[in-house]
C-alpha cells in the first residue's frame, strides 16, 4: 500500500556463543598478519553453537582489524578462540507512516467529478466538505521522518582494484526467451485436493484431529522448527544438528516419531513415508544410528514428495520470478503515435531485458482510479481503484488484452496489482454489491446534514467522519435491490490512527466479498489473460487481523455515536462475530485460492504482508515481502530491513531465512527487493547510500526478486523525476503518487547501472542453479562487517557448480574468515569444497582492466581447513562464480596476449 503498515518497535536481541569442540590459536586479530608469516598455524575449527533458539541473532558489534594483508597474500590465518558474545541489535528504525494515505486524511478540499460523472454517489461530496470547514492542515505536519542513518549519496565510488589471477572470458549474451503458452488446464477437485495435500505436508502442516499441526519444538521447546510441514522439521533439524553435533537431539527420537505420526496420518500421500517410519521406529538399534537413519530417510522422502509437488504445482513459475514494476504514470516512454502500451514495444521488451533481465512485468496504475475525494494532484491513488477497467487514456481494455499477447510472444509474464482490502467510494463494488463493504444503514428520513453529524470521527486530524455516505439503487432488501443511503466505512490502518478518506473498507466476512473478489480475479485471468496478481495489503484479510481489528474499532466506534448509529454499529459488530463462528477458522484467502486456481492452477499471487506470514502461507500465498520480522521464534527475520540495518549479525538471520524459503516447496516464498513503490522504502541508491551495492548483491541474486522501474538508472529520487517535488508529501515513496512526475531517463550514473546489470546478468546466467541449488549462509570464524551465502549444486555427472556471494554493510574496510564446511543442505546440493578439487573463482561484481571478472583460485582441502579469507572495502560485494575442476592444470583459462605477468603473480596460489 502506501507504506509500513506497523510501527516498528526496539528490539534488543542477544545470543551467546561458546565453542564446544577444538581449540586454535589465541593471537589476537591485531596480531594476525604477524601470525601469518609463522609456520603451521593452527586451521579453524567448525563453530558449535549452544542455543536456546538457531534464529537468535549474534550481534557483536566489535570491528575487524583493516590493516590486514590482501586475501591472495595470506597463508591461513590462526584466528583466536572465539568468546561468548552478547550485545544488543542496533534499534531498528522507526519507519515512516503511510505519508500518502495520512494526508488523504486531512487533504481538502476535494476534486469535484465532472457533470458527466454526477450521481448521488458524488452528489453527497458538497455536504461532507461542508460540514468539515474545508479545515486543512500545513502539508509538513504530515510529514514523518524515515532516517536510516545512512548518507544519501548519488554516486557510489569506483570498485577498489584487488590482486587477480588468470583470466577468461565468459558469455553476457542474452538467449531468446521462449514464449509465454497460457494453455491452462483446470484442475478437477481431485487434483487440487492432492496439490493442497503436498503443500500443507511438505509446507505449513497439516490439519490432524485435534487441529492445526504446529512447529516442531526441539530442545523441550526451546528451538522451533521453521515451518510446521516435514520441510520446517528436517531443515531444523538438521540446522541444529551442524550447530550442536550430529547425535545432539538423538535423546528426542520418541518425540519425533510422535511428532511425524501426527503430521502425515491426515494425508494418503505420506503412507509410503508412514510405513518406513513405523519400521524404523520398531527397529532395534541405537539411537545415535536411528537418529542418522532418520535423516536419511526423512531426505529421502521429503525429496520424492518435492518432487511430486513440483510436477504438479503450475504456479512454481512465479518462485524464478525476475519481475519489473513499471508504473504507468510516470513511465515516460511513450513513442511517437503510440499510446501506452503499444509504446512497449518489441525494443522496450528488449531494453527491459537487457538491463533489468527481468522474465516477469508487474503494471501499476492501469486501473480507473475512482473520482470522490481522489488524493493530490498526481491523479489519485492508484490504490483506490473504481474496478478491474483499464483506463481509457493508456487504451482502455483492448489495448491492455493486446499489449498481455504481444509481451508473452516476448517472452514475458504480466502481472498487476490486486487491491481485496478496499475499493474506490464510487467502485464497481459498492455500486452492485454495495452489502460487502464494511457498513451501517443510517435512518432514511434523516437528512445528510443530520446523518453525517450522528456518526463517529476520526481522533486526529481533521477529525473527519469515519463513515461516507452515499446513496445506492442495488441495496438488498427482502429479496430484492432497493434505493438506499448507506454509510461505507473508510479503512483504517492497524498502526496509529491513520484513515485513508478515498477509499471503502470490504468486508471480508461476507459471501458477497468472496464471490465478487473471486470473479475480479477471474476476469483478469481469463479476459486479460493476466498470470498473477500482487496482492495489495493482503495480510490484512486473515482472520487474525480482520476481525480482531474491526471489532475493537467499531466497538470504540460506536461509544462516541449517535444512538441511532450507535445501535446500528453494534448490530453490525454481532454480525461480524456471527459470521467469525460461522467460518470455523476457514480463511477468507483459502476459498479465494480454491476459487482463482482451480480454473487457473498457473495464477500466481504475491502478497504485500508485513505480519501474519504464516497464516498466508497456509491459505495459499505463492509469494509473501521479505520486507520485516515477522515471527521470529521461526526465524522470520525480514531481509530489506535487516540490510538497512547494516548490522551483519541481524543480515545473516534474514539471511537463513532466506535459505530455508528458497528451499522449501510447500510454502510461501520470500520476494526479496531493495525498494518498491512503496512509501518508507523510497528510492534505494538515497536509502543505502554507499552500500547500496552490498544490498544489490545480497538481496537480488535470489529469486523471485521485484525491481521498480527508473533504478536501473542508478540515481537518488532528485535526479530520476522530472517533478516538482518540494509540492509533494509522499516522497518517502521513489515515485510520489501525489503530483505529476514522470521518470527522467536522461539522467545516469553509469558505475552504479553497471553493477546493477552485472548482478542481474549473474542471476539470469545462473537461472537453473538458483531455481534446483540450495543455499547456505556462511558463518565468520569471528564476527565481522561482512555477510556471505553461497548456492550450491550437484549435476547429473556429479560436479559442483556455486555462487558465493559476500557483502560488507559498514562504511570501512573489513576482513572476515568464512567457514565452508558442513553445510545444512549438503543432501540437497548445498555447496561444500572437496579434497582433492581445485576451485576457480570469478568475480561477476569485479571487473579487471580488460572487462573480465577477476578471478582467483583456491584448493578444495584449503578452503576446508582454512576458509575463505575476504576483504571487502566499505559498500562493497563480490559475486563468484564457483568452478569445480580436477585441478588447475585441467583448466581451460584463456590466456591474453598481455597476460604474461599474470603467470608468474598466479603462480604461489595454483
Amino acid at each position: 500500500m502506501s507504506s509500513l503498515p506497523w510501527l516498528r518497535k526496539t528490539v534488543s536481541t542477544s545470543m551467546a556463543l561458546s565453542l564446544l569442540a577444538g581449540s586454535v590459536s589465541a593471537q589476537t586479530v591485531a596480531g594476525a598478519a604477524a601470525a601469518a608469516n609463522s609456520a603451521g598455524a593452527v586451521p579453524i575449527v567448525p563453530v558449535q553453537t549452544a542455543l536456546p533458539s538457531v534464529f537468535s541473532l549474534t550481534p557483536s558489534l566489535t570491528p575487524m582489524v583493516q590493516t590486514l594483508p590482501t586475501v591472495q597474500a595470506l597463508p591461513t590465518l590462526a584466528l583466536p578462540k572465539i568468546q561468548a558474545l552478547a550485545a544488543p541489535v542496533a534499534a531498528k528504525s522507526v519507519p515512516a507512516l503511510a505519508v500518502q494515505k495520512a494526508a488523504a486524511a486531512v487533504q481538502a478540499p476535494e476534486a469535484k467529478p465532472a457533470p458527466a460523472q454526477e450521481s448521488a454517489l458524488s452528489a453527497l461530496t458538497e455536504v461532507d466538505r461542508t460540514l468539515n470547514d474545508g479545515k486543512q492542515e500545513p502539508a509538513q505536519t504530515l510529514r514523518k521522518a524515515f532516517d536510516s542513518g545512512s548518507p544519501k549519496i548519488r554516486a557510489e565510488e569506483a570498485l577498489p582494484q584487488a590482486e587477480f589471477g588468470v583470466q577468461r572470458p565468459t558469455q553476457s549474451r542474452l538467449k531468446p526467451a521462449a514464449a509465454i503458452k497460457k494453455d491452462v488446464k483446470p484442475l478437477s477437485a481431485e487434483q487440487y485436493r492432492e496439490l493442497k495435500e503436498l503443500k500443507a505436508l511438505l509446507g505449513d502442516g497439516t490439519v490432524g484431529k485435534n487441529g492445526q499441526i504446529q512447529p516442531y519444538g526441539f530442545l523441550g521447546g526451546a528451538a522451533k522448527a521453521r515451518a510446521a510441514g516435514l520441510e520446517g522439521f528436517l531443515y531444523t533439524k538438521l540446522e541444529l544438528e551442524r550447530a550442536r553435533g550430529e547425535n545432539a537431539l538423538a535423546g528426542e527420537l520418541e518425540y519425533f516419531f510422535g511428532y511425524l505420526d501426527a503430521l502425515t496420518a491426515p494425508a494418503a500421500s505420506a503412507q509410503a513415508l508412514r510405513g518406513e517410519l513405523s519400521k524404523l521406529k520398531a527397529a532395534p538399534m541405537p539411537a545415535q544410528d536411528k537418529n542418522r537413519a532418520l535423516n536419511e530417510l526423512l531426505v529421502r522422502q521429503v525429496g520424492a514428495l518435492r518432487s511430486r509437488l513440483e510436477n504438479v504445482d503450475q504456479a512454481a513459475w512465479g518462485r524464478s520470478a525476475n519481475i519489473y514494476m513499471i508504473l504507468a504514470r510516470a513511465y515516460n516512454r511513450m513513442k511517437p503515435g503510440k499510446g501506452f502500451f503499444d509504446s512497449i514495444d518489441a525494443s522496450e521488451f528488449e531494453r527491459i531485458r537487457q538491463e533489468t533481465h527481468a522474465n516477469t512485468l508487474w503494471l501499476l496504475d492501469v486501473f480507473d482510479i475512482g473520482v470522490p475525494r481522489r488524493w493530490g494532484t498526481g491523479g489519485g491513488s492508484p490504490y483506490a481503484i473504481a474496478g478491474y477497467h483499464v483506463k481509457k487514456e493508456l487504451g482502455g481494455d483492448a489495448a491492455f488484452q493486446e499489449f498481455i499477447r504481444r509481451a508473452h510472444e516476448a517472452g514475458f509474464r504480466v502481472m498487476t496489482d490486486f487491491i481485496p482490502n478496499h475499493q474506490s467510494l464510487d467502485s464497481d463494488l459498492i455500486k452492485d454489491r454495495p452489502e460487502a463493504t464494511i457498513h451501517i444503514v443510517p435512518p432514511q428520513n434523516l437528512s445528510d446534514e443530520e446523518i453525517l453529524r450522528g456518526i463517529p470521527r476520526e481522533s486526529g486530524g481533521q477529525r473527519l467522519p469515519v463513515f461516507y455516505l452515499v446513496e445506492t439503487d442495488n441495496y438488498p432488501e427482502n429479496g430484492k435491490r432497493v434505493h438506499k443511503k448507506i454509510l461505507v466505512h473508510h479503512p483504517r490502518t492497524d498502526y496509529g490512527d491513520v484513515m485513508w478518506i478515498d477509499m471503502a473498507q470490504i468486508d471480508h466476512s461476507r459471501p458477497e466479498a468472496l464471490e465478487w473478489q473471486v470473479a475480479q480475479a477471474r476476469k483478469l485471468a481469463e479476459k486479460f489473460g493476466v498470470d498473477g496478481v500482487r496482492r495489495d495489503m493482503a495480510y490484512y484479510l486473515t482472520n487474525a487481523s480482520f476481525f480482531g481489528r474491526w471489532i475493537g474499532l467499531l466497538e470504540g466506534e460506536a461509544a462516541q455515536a449517535a444512538p441511532w448509529a450507535r445501535e446500528q454499529i453494534l448490530r453490525y459488530i454481532e454480525g461480524l462475530k456471527a459470521r467469525q463462528a460461522a467460518a470455523k477458522g476457514s480463511e477468507f484467502w483459502t476459498k479465494f485460492s480454491e476459487g482463482v486456481k482451480t480454473p487457473d492452477p498457473s495464477f500466481f499471487a504475491m502478497d504485500e504482508v508485513y505480519s501474519h506470514s504464516t497464516d498466508m502461507s497456509r491459505a495459499g500465498s505463492d509469494g509473501l515481502y521479505n520486507k520485516n520480522d515477522h515471527d521470529t521464534s521461526l526465524g522470520q527475520n525480514g531481509l530489506y530491513d535487516a540490510m538497512m540495518s547494516r548490522s551483519a549479525a541481524w543480515i545473516r538471520a534474514a539471511l537463513r531465512n532466506v535459505a530455508f524459503r528458497a528451499w522449501q516447496r510447500g510454502g510461501a516464498s520470500l520476494l526479496n527487493f531493495i525498494g518498491t513503490h512503496d512509501g518508507g522504502e523510497g528510492n534505494p541508491w538515497d536509502k543505502f547510500g554507499r552500500v547500496a551495492r552490498s544490498a544489490i548483491a545480497t538481496a537480488l541474486i535470489f529469486r523471485p526478486t521485484i525491481l521498480y522501474n527508473g533504478v536501473e538508472q542508478g540515481v537518488g529520487q532528485g535526479r530520476n523525476l522530472n517533478a516538482d517535488l518540494s509540492k509533494s508529501v509522499d516522497r518517502e515513496k521513489a515515485i510520489p503518487f501525489d503530483i505529476p512526475v514522470s521518470l527522467n531517463w536522461n539522467e545516469v550514473d553509469r558505475d552504479n547501472k553497471e553493477f546493477l546489470q552485472r548482478a542481474l546478468a549473474a542471476a539470469e546466467k545462473h537461472a537453473d542453479l538458483l531455481r534446483k541449488g540450495a543455499v547456505d549462509v556462511l558463518e565468520p570464524a569471528e564476527e565481522t562487517a561482512l555477510t556471505a551465502y553461497s548456492i550450491g549444486r550437484v549435476d547429473e555427472a556429479g560436479r559442483q557448480t556455486a555462487l558465493i556471494v559476500a557483502a560488507n554493510f559498514s562504511e570501512g574496510k573489513a576482513w572476515g574468515r568464512f567457514k565452508l564446511g558442513k553445510p545444512v543442505l549438503k543432501a540437497f546440493g548445498a555447496f561444500e569444497p572437496r579434497k582433492g578439487k581445485t576451485y576457480v573463482l570469478r568475480d561477476l561484481a569485479d571487473l579487471g582492466p580488460h572487462g573480465q571478472p577477476k578471478t582467483y583460485t583456491k584448493t578444495g582441502q584449503g578452503l576446508l581447513e582454512d576458509g575463505l579469507l575476504l576483504g571487502l572495502d566499505g559498500g562493497k560485494a563480490h559475486i563468484f562464480e564457483v568452478e569445480e575442476i580436477d585441478s588447475v592444470k585441467k583448466a581451460v583459462l584463456q590466456k591474453p596476449a598481455w597476460s604474461g605477468w599474470l603467470e608468474r603473480l598466479a603462480a604461489p596460489f595454483r
